[in-house]
């Protein structure tokens, strides 16, 4: 998180986080940009809170829009682009 983040996540001023961080009391890394980044862990680590259980990532979901113009002959191309759709899914398709 960015160092504003990381001061509201701390309830600190920004510049006291600006002036822990490079001191080693605030573990932070720079991106290649130069800004400072934090990551969670370390801030609570900080705190003094345990480390967050260990969260499995939730399932991917994919979402797919068809869609075309005019009122007339349409019919079959979104047939056609509803068929490449659902061939390049990767889990279940839902029609609604």
């Amino acid at each position: 998180m960015r160092i504003g983040e990381a001061a509201a996540y701390l309830n600190m001023s920004v510049v006291g986080v600006r002036k822990a961080a490079p001191e080693g009391r605030l573990p932070s890394r720079r991106r290649g940009s130069g800004q400072r980044v934090f990551d969670r862990t370390d801030l609570d680590a900080y705190l003094g809170r345990p480390p967050a259980p260990h969260k499995a990532p939730a399932d991917r979901v994919e979402v797919w829009y068809c869609r075309v113009s005019g009122s007339t002959g349409q019919e079959s191309s979104l047939a056609n682009e509803e068929s490449m759709l659902r061939e390049s899914a990767s889990g279940a398709v839902y029609r609604v």
